[in-house]
């Protein structure tokens, strides 16, 4: 039977996308799953080192079927860092460019890439956002959810008075930074 090799890079290091998809694939004799080691991957905060990664997908890709990429990781270097990242949009652009120049080289390659849309967590902590989240979480989660109301639906008397108290309380460079963020 002949081995189905599969490029996968993964959302970031946690178990759940880095260690569960590699015992499922062993399940199946035939498949060998390519993963990046762990070093070259982010590590919570600390974004995955995208020059080694690359380094090593172009090492791997050669035998390969298919590729099954994150682009959370290919373009930001993980999860916490697409959130987390002061990239401009060209910047973002050049990194995934690479993806389709990858797929140029290798028009037999089947290639399945996943995104996210940014959370906007409903409460205050920045563990896993920009520190500013630490104040200002909840009244951008709130100041998003009101917005997109009024865009759909009239808002209430209280989520008007609401919208136009968040409005003023909000500092500027905080939206700013936020709906950059969102845009990109």
């Amino acid at each position: 039977m002949e081995t189905i090799n599969i490029l996968y890079v993964p959302l970031d290091e946690r178990p759940c996308n880095l260690q569960y998809p590699q015992l499922i694939a062993q399940l199946q004799p035939e498949l060998r799953l390519h993963v990046p080691p762990i070093e070259i991957l982010s590590q919570k905060k600390q974004p995955a080192d995208l020059e080694r990664l690359w380094q090593w997908i172009n090492q791997q890709v050669e035998p390969c079927h298919a590729a099954i990429l994150s682009l959370e990781m290919l373009v930001y270097g993980g999860l916490l860092s697409s959130r987390l990242h002061q990239h401009s949009v060209e910047v973002l652009s050049d990194r995934l460019n690479r993806l389709r120049q990858l797929k140029a080289r290798h028009p037999h390659l089947l290639v399945f890439a996943s995104t996210l849309i940014m959370r906007t967590p409903a409460y205050d902590s920045s563990e896993e956002e920009p520190d500013y989240y630490a104040h200002w979480g909840r009244a951008i989660f709130r100041w998003g959810w009101l917005q997109d109301k009024q865009q759909r639906a009239d808002l209430t008397a209280s989520e008007s008075a609401e919208w136009d108290h968040l409005q003023h309380e909000l500092p500027i460079e905080v939206l700013n930074d936020y709906r950059d963020r969102r845009t990109k």
